[in-house]
């Protein structure tokens, strides 16, 4: 193929893999709105709402950094003038009036805003996997780690939701690939006469450190890509005089970006520190938050079908190897094996371990992967044809796990939408009906009911039934585990007893509610509506 034709073979799959990439992150970003659609949406969110109504830098809470914060209230100021004209307000005037519950976040567009966000910069992940590869191992080295990149699991799931690992893992990625570039000099490259370093020298440490700072105040644990940054310039080729002044860049580049991004770095900095000690307590007592049995650690969540697979751990490992047993590829591999290693370290040492703190890993490993196989292709030798069969079972595993995720994604609607739909449809204005304000269901959408709606706390639920008539009472079931209400089990056998004689009429959902405000409650938390089959006054204390 003429030059000229390989350029336009290189555009176009390029073209189709950041399509393909955006259409599947894309596809569920409306899922579970209004409400939140993860765990750790409203840590990021609820910060961005403290900035947008309080107009200052200050985010109030640092167990999370805030770069992700600040991007996604830039991104609401910029909205705001948009929202005004299709409103007819400004979005200032829609955010909560109360954060009471954790899941109250408002407007809805607030959270469609920091998803957008997350996947854009989960499909600038995919491209900088996309270039990185080429300078690697040539077009179909780039081809082929762009699409697996475009496909894993472990990246699209968490692209359409707001968190945090999605952008530290691009940011750890582009630190790699500008310490990558700092591996050789161009000769061609003019040299700057103050320090005798070439211009793209200089550029790429101080990219590489920027953006070692910007994963820092991403995710704080990713900030350990600064010691991949400082292994390659230390093993570079020249002298320790040259090394010391990039390194030197590049720790100011580092510093200078991570205070810019997170200025309570300088200004709140005792309280940062204590937040991530309680961070690290969190994670090293999970118990404290988590009352489930745990899981699989990294390495057995690693090979299940919506994290990376099987087949993509296997030939991701492989190829790893390959990079380490060749010498162009060797320093690279092993600048990530330290960045591995030094991320890796303190996490095995905690009994919680979400795969969501080794996202920064996937991006390099799809890139591992394609390099060994995208030498190998071609459909006119047996090895070729085994490197695409190995490439093909690879993608297509990607392919399928995805595929049913998206399905399921994609159908998805909050439990408490249904319920409203249901009052919605099912109640009169002349109707009143008592709902469990612990359902953290929003105020606006209970405006859709035509009926008269009270909302009381479930441990005053009991009171209100005595001394008023409702039609309904929607209710939930309690999960009182890690109260420390003494009357906790009492109120519940007492509350089981004044309901039983009601008659259920509907029921969406499968999860209990949690018994604290600040704690998630699920897209699918149980929700039952039940019919009183006599007058209020009759339910006995």
């Amino acid at each position: 193929m003429s030059d000229g034709g390989s350029a336009r073979a290189d555009r176009f799959a390029s073209l189709f893999i950041l399509l393909l990439a955006a259409t599947v992150r894309i596809l569920t970003i409306p899922s579970s709105l209004p409400y939140l659609g993860y765990v750790d949406e409203g840590h990021v969110l609820h910060p961005v709402v403290t900035l947008l109504r309080t107009e200052g830098w200050d985010p109030k809470t640092y167990l999370h950094p805030s770069l992700s914060v600040y991007l996604i209230t830039g991104m609401a100021h910029l909205a705001r003038p948009v929202y005004r004209m299709v409103h007819g307000h400004s979005l200032l005037d829609d955010l909560p009036a109360n954060e009471t519950y954790y899941d109250f976040v408002s407007p809805p567009e607030l959270i469609v805003l920091g998803r957008v966000l997350i996947a854009t910069i989960s499909v600038a992940t995919v491209a900088l996997v996309f270039a990185f590869a080429q300078r690697l191992g040539g077009r179909h080295a780039a081809v082929l780690a762009g699409l697996l990149a475009a496909l894993c699991p472990a990246l699209v799931t968490r692209a359409p939701i707001v968190i945090i690992d999605s952008v530290a893992a691009f940011f750890a990625l582009a630190a790699l690939f500008f310490a990558h570039r700092l591996e050789i000099s161009a000769p061609d490259d003019p040299v700057s006469a103050p320090t005798g370093l070439s211009r793209a020298t200089i550029r790429d440490s101080l990219l590489a450190g920027a953006c070692a700072g910007l994963a820092l105040t991403a995710k704080y644990t990713i900030g350990v890509v600064f010691l991949a940054v400082a292994f390659t310039i230390l093993t570079r080729p020249g002298g320790l005089r040259e090394k010391l002044r990039l390194l030197v860049l590049a720790t100011g580049g580092a510093i200078g970006t991570a205070v810019i991004a997170m200025p309570a770095l300088v200004f709140r900095l005792r309280a940062v520190v204590r937040a991530v000690l309680e961070q690290s307590m969190l994670y090293a007592n999970p118990t404290l938050f988590d009352f489930s049995h745990g899981g699989p650690g990294y390495f057995g969540q690693a090979i299940l079908p919506l994290e990376l697979g099987l087949p993509l751990s296997i030939v991701g490992v492989f190829g790893f190897g390959w990079m380490l047993a060749r010498r162009p590829t060797r320093r690279t591999a092993l600048a990530w094996a330290f960045f591995a290693a030094a991320l890796l370290a303190p996490l095995l040492s905690h009994h919680y371990q979400p795969f969501r703190n080794v996202l920064p890993l996937v991006p390099p490993l799809c890139i591992a992967a394609a390099l060994p196989l995208a030498g190998g292709l071609s459909l006119w030798n047996r090895k070729g044809l085994l490197a695409a069969l190995i490439a093909l079972i690879v993608t297509g595993s990607l392919a399928t796990s995805l595929a049913s995720w998206l399905a399921a994604r994609v159908r998805l609607v909050d439990s408490r939408i249904s319920l409203v739909n249901w009052l919605a449809t099912h109640t009169r204005h002349d109707q009143r009906i008592l709902v469990l304000s612990d359902l953290a269901i929003l105020p606006t959408e209970l405006q859709r009911s035509p009926a008269k709606v009270r909302l009381v706390p479930w441990f005053e639920a009991l009171d209100a039934l005595q001394t008023e008539t409702y039609d309904y009472v929607v209710v939930g079931q309690i999960d009182l585990s890690g109260s420390t209400r003494p009357d906790g089990a009492m109120y519940r056998r007492r509350w089981e007893e004044g309901t039983s004689a009601m008659t259920p009429e509907v029921s969406f959902g499968g999860k209990p509610t949690p018994v604290f405000p600040n704690y998630w409650r699920y897209n699918d938390e149980l929700i039952t509506v039940l019919r009183p089959s006599g007058t209020q006054h009759e339910v006995e204390r």
